[in-house]
């Protein structure tokens, strides 16, 4: 029997309502995909699977790129600038068309204002209705990888720091364990003279502990210096650099007078921006340190200047004294490092002027042809302004 007239537009009617139900779905699932597409927090692309030209650009990836709708729709990812150095777009569409699914992490982008940025690039085929299409994804991961990087750099810097500790605390128990077993030595001996009444051996005694009672109040007073640069920080100002030279030749001008060292300052015009008491003192401990090391040289001189060396400006301090064997300059700023014991003081003050100089951000450095040669130590400071000019003595760097 065939079905009456009744059932077949009851029929009619229920696939009508069931088209017009999916249609609604349809429309439902493709105006929520799009307010998706509008609203998400990275970047979307739409390529055509076969011909790989751009369909469809998101709002944000027009905002992080700085380029159109216009100017994306309809070209290649390869044609697009910000993607000139992706792998080249056919090779990406085969790749596609096998696996699927590409990945790019740490993908160095360009926007159209030039500003250089970091992204992670994800590209997936598939179905779209009757044609396949590629949905790019791409995040912004700019901020994440300066965080990792100022990470990686507050780790190394750790390291570097309890490295540094672990040397501070090493030199300061070795040097203060001579004047120790000294005054503990001759402690004994006092004990035993004072018995016997020797006055003469308890006047040596007590010279023996005075000296080294003073040697261990020396090396506590270099220690407590030390440990306070980059703790205690003067307000950073801007001081020329004859200005600094003036205070150090102040500080050390009995040590010039005692050596007879004659003291030649260059006309190099250079302006330093930091703190003025601690960059006097890099130049106050160079000068001392030249004065001390100038061996049995008859005519002692020092030479103190500023020029321009390539994009820096470079401050030194030249003598003529007891040079420094190549294989031994690597040491010289070491804590404690002493390379002639009898000299004075605790082999500090080159120490101490490396740390003032790299917590200005600057480096430091010796030169010297070898022993008997001289040496001449260079620092840079990199907020100096106005470069340095040739100094009087034609000195070249």
């Amino acid at each position: 029997m065939y079905p009456d007239q009744s059932t077949l537009i009851e029929q009619a009617d229920l696939r009508t309502e069931k088209a017009e139900t999916l249609s609604a779905a349809l429309s439902a699932s493709e105006l929520s995909y799009r307010r998706l597409f509008e609203t998400a927090q990275d970047g979307i692309l739409i390529l055509d699977a076969e011909t790989g030209r751009v369909n469809d650009v998101n709002p944000f990836l027009i905002q992080l790129l700085g380029f159109s709708h216009g100017d994306m729709a309809g070209k290649t990812v390869g044609e697009l600038s910000p993607f000139k150095d992706v792998v080249a777009n056919q090779a990406m569409l085969e790749r596609l068309q096998k696996e699927g699914y590409i990945r790019y992490e740490n993908l160095p982008l360009e926007t159209a204002a030039g500003r250089r940025i970091e992204v992670e690039f994800v590209s997936n085929l598939y179905q779209a209705g009757d044609k396949k299409v590629i949905q790019c994804s791409i995040r912004d991961i700019s901020e994440r990888k300066r965080m990792e990087h100022a990470l990686d750099q507050s780790s190394r810097e750790l390291q570097h720091k309890n490295a540094e500790l672990e040397r501070f605390l090493y030199a300061a128990s070795h040097d203060l364990k001579s004047p120790v077993v000294t005054v503990r030595t001759f402690l004994g001996y006092l004990e035993q003279d004072m018995a016997s009444a020797d006055a003469g051996r308890i006047a040596k005694d007590m010279e023996f502990i005075r000296a080294a009672a003073d040697r261990i109040a020396q090396l506590l007073d270099d220690l407590l210096e030390i440990s306070r640069v980059g703790r205690i920080v003067n307000s950073p100002v801007l001081v020329a650099f004859r200005q600094l030279v003036d205070e150090a030749l102040a500080a050390v001008a009995g040590q010039i007078a005692k050596r007879g060292v004659t003291v030649t300052v260059g006309d190099g015009e250079a302006e330093l921006f930091g703190d003025r008491v601690r960059l006097a003192e890099v130049l106050q401990n160079l000068l001392d340190n030249a004065c001390k090391f100038m061996g049995g040289q008859k005519d002692p001189r020092i030479q103190i200047g500023c020029a321009a060396r390539g994009a820096e400006t470079v401050f030194f301090v030249r003598d003529n004294g007891m040079g420094i064997d190549p294989r031994h300059q690597a040491k010289v700023f070491g804590l404690f490092e002493k390379l002639d014991p009898k000299a004075e003081g605790t082999g500090i003050g080159l120490s101490l002027a490396k740390r003032i100089v790299e917590l200005h951000g600057g480096r430091i450095w010796v030169e010297s042809a070898g022993v008997g040669q001289g040496a001449c130590f260079y620092f840079t400071v990199p907020d100096t302004v106005n470069q340095g000019k040739p100094t009087k003595q034609g000195e070249t760097i």
